[in-house]
């Protein structure tokens, strides 16, 4: 069933509805659902937000949390243990329990004059019931948090180019014995865009995804609008902080990693103890500090921004992480990996970006020591820290896109 936050349903005075839905409130899709979300209500439009429900998740007005059955629970374990043992080189979807129905839909008010905007399905909805939704008659909007839409279940395709054509023997798939599951999937994502074509619009975060989206099988004819995500709801909350950003450079300085998942090569977890190695043999005062050890709170994720000088991106596999609009925001210098859409959003004026090569280690180890020999900040103006302005997220470009759609 579908339970709103404290029964607060506060109806604004634009006349569109959208309802945005994602797995979880965490992690890049719900970060990114939630805080445009939040400044689209604080605009006046008429938003929610669906998750499933979760402890660590404390919603605000026109926050919809899902409360599943302990059937349905089982069922989404399974699943997600499954990918779990997938995952080697890159993640997989494959299967999805979901939860989200058109009836349970319009019991709790959403009816086809709602907008779905789509950001992470996994056990929230599947493709079957999309093409239900679809059917029902409602309109989805997809933000592409990263390949999954268009392939047959991996979330990075890395070097694999088969989603051009057709996914279904999958290279990077380490049981071989599901690829009748990545066939099903991609020619069911086919029909069911090429079908429904008119009532679902995507989104690229970043220009690198929406190249990949347009060269694939499946969204090739599809209608694809280059719209990065919104960041105003962190924006605020830093500018609204105490504490003053950076430490002192004569005493110390911290290398940031802000991947949730410490542990995974796909963010380059590899490199960066390779990388503290080679700074600890030439000075002691380089410091690391992971944002995944630090507090799950609003306080302790600011914190961490306060504290760190720069920040790596060394994934061998990214869209438009979250984490690097946040380093902008925070005015902290990046270094980052040639990858997906990480080279877009950098400034090569105050950020450094390296090929994923044999040589990465030591580039790394040089610019950190580099930057850490900066004599002063970077500039505050959050423009000038991209290469180019039109990388950030602006929110007009949602209000007209929600609009346009209905």
């Amino acid at each position: 069933m579908l339970n709103w936050s404290k029964g607060q349903i506060v109806s604004n005075q634009l006349d569109f509805k959208v309802l945005h839905l994602s797995t979880s409130h965490a992690g890049g899709a719900g970060i990114a659902a939630l805080r445009l979300h939040r400044s689209l209500f604080a605009k006046g439009v008429n938003s929610h937000f669906l998750t499933l429900e979760n402890s660590d998740f404390h919603p605000q007005a026109n926050e919809l949390v899902v409360t599943r059955s302990l059937f349905e629970k089982f069922l989404s374990k399974l699943t997600a243990l499954l990918s779990n043992n997938l995952f080697k080189s890159t993640y997989f979807t494959l299967f999805s329990t979901p939860v989200l129905t058109p009836s349970r839909l319009a019991k709790s008010g959403f009816g086809q004059d709602s907008v779905l905007h789509i950001h992470n399905w996994f056990n929230l909805t599947s493709i079957r019931q999309m093409r239900l939704l679809l059917r029902n008659g409602y309109r989805l909007i997809v933000t592409l948090h990263d390949q999954r839409f268009f392939t047959g279940g991996c979330h990075y395709s890395l070097k694999c180019d088969e989603y051009i054509r057709k996914c279904e023997k999958c290279p990077l798939l380490p049981n071989k014995s599901l690829n009748f599951v990545i066939r099903k999937n991609h020619k069911n994502l086919s029909d069911l865009v090429a079908k429904y074509n008119n009532q679902i619009i995507f989104l690229a975060p970043s220009k690198w995804i929406e190249s990949e989206a347009r060269r694939s099988s499946i969204l090739k004819g599809s209608k694809i609008l280059f719209q990065p995500n919104l960041h105003t709801e962190f924006e605020i909350e830093l500018n609204h902080s105490e504490k003053s950003l950076g430490t002192n450079y004569l005493d110390s300085f911290s290398v940031g990693v802000a991947s949730m998942d410490s542990s995974s090569p796909l963010k380059g977890s590899d490199y960066v103890l390779k990388i503290m190695e080679v700074l600890g043999s030439e000075n002691d005062n380089f410091l690391l500090k992971q944002l995944s050890q630090y507090p799950q709170t609003k306080e302790g994720y600011l914190n961490f921004w306060r504290e760190i000088d720069c920040l790596l991106v060394l994934s061998r596999a990214d869209n438009s992480p979250n984490v690097v609009h946040e380093s902008k925001v925070a005015g902290v210098p990046i270094i980052g990996t040639n990858v997906g859409g990480i080279p877009e959003l950098l400034n090569q004026s105050f950020d450094f970006i390296f090929e994923n090569d044999v040589n990465l280690v030591k580039n790394v180890s040089r610019a950190i020591i580099m930057i850490s020999k900066r004599s002063q900040a970077m500039p505050k103006e959050i423009d000038l820290r991209y290469e180019s302005p039109n990388s950030r997220g602006n929110i007009d470009g949602f209000l007209k896109l929600y609009s346009d759609f209905n």
